[in-house]
């Protein structure tokens, strides 16, 4: 497996991928647009089509979401014109019911699967505040932590979400 996008610091990676020596690839929309779509090789061998945070795709805010709207489905009908029929899985927490159908129709997805829980739990849960300086946001993370875990009685696992990378 490997990585490509903006994160990959290793420049063989690229190569190898293009070269078939990498079975699994995750790769970043804007990077799906300037190099998957030219690669043409490639598109025989995609087995499965997994949108991560697809409701990136439609949000107003997302640093992705023209990457997103034009060259994911573009990406999806040169799948489908070259006879590739691989199944999409998007996967998201937050998109509502009508964003899953603009979605499915975007994607050319025929009978979509939603598989959906209730969002109500007690061991998930979200804040924002405004950043500050790196040690006192961390000191808070901590205690957040120590506090969910004693309130649930159970180790937790924490993902610490940023706009970009220098955040």
């Amino acid at each position: 497996a490997t990585l490509l996008g903006s994160a990959q610091r290793d420049t063989k990676e690229k190569a190898a991928a293009a070269n078939e020596k990498r079975s699994i690839i995750f790769i970043s929309p804007d990077f799906a647009s300037s190099w998957l779509l030219n690669q043409p090789q490639l598109i025989p061998k995609i087995g499965l089509l997994v949108l991560d945070e697809a409701h990136a795709m439609w949000e107003t805010t997302s640093v992705f979401r023209g990457k997103w709207q034009f060259d994911i489905p573009a990406l999806r009908t040169m799948l489908q014109e070259r006879g590739n029929t691989s199944p999409v899985l998007s996967l998201s927490a937050t998109m509502s019911a009508n964003l899953r159908m603009s979605h499915a129709t975007a994607l050319r997805l025929v009978d979509p699967v939603t598989i959906s829980s209730d969002p109500d739990r007690r061991n998930v849960f979200m804040t924002t505040r405004p950043k500050g300086p790196l040690q006192a946001d961390v000191a808070s993370m901590v205690r957040e932590f120590e506090a969910a875990r004693q309130r649930l009685g159970t180790s937790i696992q924490a993902l610490i979400y940023t706009r970009t990378k220098s955040d």
